[in-house]
């Protein structure tokens, strides 16, 4: 299917054929043949949930989010046991840890390719979050953070106050930020109100995120999770010269929850349902297979380092 034809499918769906319900979201994965890298990917206590993940969703490898010593001694049985499955790792950690910046200088130097994911209970652009950034940029690695203004669940956010975080790119032109979660995606749209976690409906240009990945080198999204598919499903019009536009700053992840890459285990919103294949379905349909090829695995490959 030439990219041409699968934006004029796209445009032509039925709004629950692109918001993911369909078959083709579950069904079958002609993906799978692209080299497609998760680099959100929670690690999963049974091994071999982690590989069925991959598996299921037709994705070839993972690099694992880790936010402990016992979660990096699994990491390493994973690569021992599905050699070439694993690619690598980042480590995160709670910003108001004292030896936070200790634990991510040692990670580096064990073999890390980045820090994340962070998701602390500060301002973005707090004191203890700019220690963090002006570490990945003297270790030369990417820095995925959480950013969470609007609770999904709670009373307190995660590295609140994005719409100031233009500051932060500004501050510390070396370090690469990889853009995550609810407020990210919420902000493609001009007239977001911080009302919902997750809007639906049109998108008005042009929000902060779509500024700042055109403005910034720094600023990478990270296309996971349900504030991910939500971003790209909630209009139509909106998503294949977003992804088009920002070709080179897509990093495909999946923060998904199922065990099989079929929504095995997933109860409650979203049950029976896998992210991962969900948002690949969706890219794979509307956007060119070059640029799908960017966010699966090249963009990744290049901000991580990961050899071929």
């Amino acid at each position: 299917m030439t990219a041409l034809t699968r934006r004029q499918a796209l445009l032509t769906a039925s709004a629950s054929l692109f918001a993911g319900s369909s078959a083709w979201a579950q069904g079958d994965t002609p993906w799978r043949q692209e080299r497609i890298v998760d680099c959100h990917h929670h690690l999963r206590a049974d091994m071999a949930s982690n590989v069925a993940h991959l598996d299921g969703a037709g994705m070839s490898q993972a690099m694992p989010l880790i936010q402990d010593d016992k979660g990096r001694d699994l990491f390493l049985a994973l690569q021992a046991r599905y050699p070439g499955r694993f690619v690598g790792w980042k480590r995160g950690v709670n910003s108001m840890d004292p030896n936070g910046m200790e634990t991510l200088t040692k990670a580096v130097r064990d073999g890390a390719l980045g820090f994340g994911e962070i998701k602390s209970k500060v301002a973005a652009d707090s004191a203890e979050n700019q220690r963090m950034f002006a570490l990945a940029g003297e270790l030369n690695v990417p820095i995925m953070l959480h950013f969470e203004d609007t609770p999904i669940t709670g009373t307190d956010g995660f590295n609140t106050g994005y719409k100031r975080f233009e500051a932060m790119l500004k501050r510390y032109p070396k370090t690469r930020f990889i853009l995550h979660a609810t407020s990210v995606w919420a902000n493609i749209d001009a007239a977001d109100t911080g009302a919902t976690a997750n809007p639906r409906g049109k998108v008005t240009p042009v929000g902060l995120t779509d500024r700042l990945l055109a403005d910034y080198a720094n600023a990478y999204i990270d296309l996971a999770a349900y504030s991910g598919f939500n971003g790209l499903s909630r209009d139509p019009e909106f998503t294949p010269p977003f992804l088009v536009r920002h070709q080179d700053k897509l990093i495909y992840g999946s923060d998904c929850t199922c065990a099989d890459g079929h929504g095995g285990g997933v109860t409650g919103p979203g049950a029976g349902q896998c992210l991962a294949r969900q948002t690949l379905a969706l890219i794979y349909r509307v956007a060119p297979i070059a640029v799908f090829r960017k966010a699966a695995w090249e963009n990744a490959a290049r901000l991580h380092g990961f050899k071929a």
